[in-house]
């Protein structure tokens, strides 16, 4: 990247990120382990592993497959020679098993995302994406342990960066990403997030996905009838169905808000009802909805 092309702070953001990535380098070769360089697919992470290719270090770069990624994914990480980590267990298999993930309890991320590949990684997280990110990361580096046991040392590379610098890079560098930054004219829209369908991390907790993918909304469905047949305690004693867990999830804040806004009403609200309503909400079949739910009451 000439530094003619692009003003000083995004030349000189390059310069610091090929210093940390051959730092990470450095120590992937003192513990004699493979230098990871995790990849999602997004914006991130292909910038990141662009300047890694250029500051001539050897690193694998590794996507994990959730089987809820958007259209295109998979592909797009295999065109660039990325190691596609696939799980043993799906995640519709998985929410048959332990219902829906919250922001609160995201068992989705620990089980597909959040675990070890190798000693030292290469992270594209940025501290201008949120709050919690600038709190949480004041360093280039991190030992990160993990749920499912084991610990690595994580670099990131692109801590400072700014979302204008992504974009003049990406610009001044005709850097191609995931089909999902474009619109239909073909206009990179940087600002937009790659990730899973329906993570309830977003900030509309997921209903602007299903929207877009409603049949997933209905493979959500499916599955969590499955788990609604086992599932015991609190969840149980305070909703009647999972569709209406669904709900609260999806449109609530809070339970008390849920009560307020759905049960405490003059006419009540059945299981029917809030089929209905996601139904409505997302373009779905209401007829196909309830065939759904009354398949699983059937097998009850």
């Amino acid at each position: 990247m000439e530094q003619s092309k692009v003003n000083y702070s995004t030349y000189w953001l390059v310069e610091e990120s090929k210093k940390i990535i051959k730092m990470a380098a450095q120590a992937a070769e003192q513990k004699q382990c493979e230098l990871e360089l995790c990849f999602s697919g997004g914006k991130d992470s292909e910038i990141m592993r662009l300047i890694a290719i250029d500051a001539g270090v050897k690193f694998r770069a590794v996507y994990k497959q959730t089987t809820i990624d958007r259209p295109r994914t998979t592909a797009y990480c295999l065109e660039r020679g990325v190691d596609v980590l696939r799980p043993s267990e799906t995640f519709l298999q998985m929410l048959s098993r332990k219902g829906f993930p919250t922001r609160r309890c995201r068992w989705c991320c620990e089980r597909l995302k959040e675990y070890k590949v190798s000693d030292v990684a290469l992270v594209g997280v940025r501290r201008s994406e949120s709050r919690q990110r600038s709190l949480r990361y004041n360093e280039v580096s991190q030992c990160r342990v993990y749920h499912r046991g084991g610990n690595c040392e994580q670099f990131f590379p692109l801590l400072n960066w700014e979302v204008y610098n992504e974009h003049e890079f990406c610009v001044v560098n005709k850097v191609r990403l995931h089909p999902h930054y474009y619109d239909d004219d073909g206009q990179l829209q940087i600002n937009r997030r790659l990730g899973c369908i329906g993570c309830p991390l977003r900030g509309d907790n997921g209903k602007s996905d299903f929207k877009e993918f409603p049949m997933m909304l209905r493979q959500w469905l499916i599955s969590s009838y499955k788990w609604w047949n086992f599932t015991k305690g609190t969840t149980k004693n305070k909703f009647s169905s999972p569709q209406k867990v669904l709900i609260h999830n999806l449109f609530c804040r809070s339970y008390k808000e849920y009560m307020e806004k759905f049960e405490n009403v003059l006419f009540g609200f059945s299981d029917m009802d809030a089929l209905y309503m996601l139904s409505s909400y997302f373009g779905l079949s209401y007829s196909m909805l309830r065939e759904d739910f009354l398949l699983y009451v059937e097998k009850k």
